[in-house]
């Protein structure tokens, strides 16, 4: 693992450095972690963390919930001034045609 090479590790020397950057990268490719935990051991951490778990998801539901209301009140806006910008620009055109005609008629 080049980024350990620069590593110092208190008490150890150039010689046991090297030695335990190769003992860590070893545990490392032999890794191999069970696919997933116990139904019994799923459910008793879920208990044990729900109570606090719970509320957290709770108010993030509810940032998510503002945030989506957030969103949709700015994209109303937007399509409102998109249709007021678009109704400016035909009046602007409808203008400019009366005044080139009353410039051609004078």
């Amino acid at each position: 693992m080049p980024a350990l090479e620069n590593l110092k590790v208190p008490g150890i020397g150039a010689v046991l450095k090297k030695r335990l950057i190769n003992w860590r990268e070893d545990v490392e490719r032999s890794f191999k972690p069970k696919l997933t935990l116990p139904d019994s051991e799923v459910r008793r951490l879920a208990a044990k963390f729900a109570p606090v778990l719970g509320p957290i998801g709770d108010r993030v539901a509810g940032v998510i919930k503002n945030i989506e209301s957030i969103i949709s009140e700015h994209s109303r806006a937007e399509r409102e001034l998109i249709s007021q910008i678009t109704t400016a620009v035909e009046n602007k055109a409808v203008a400019e045609s009366h005044l080139r005609a009353l410039n051609s008629a004078a």
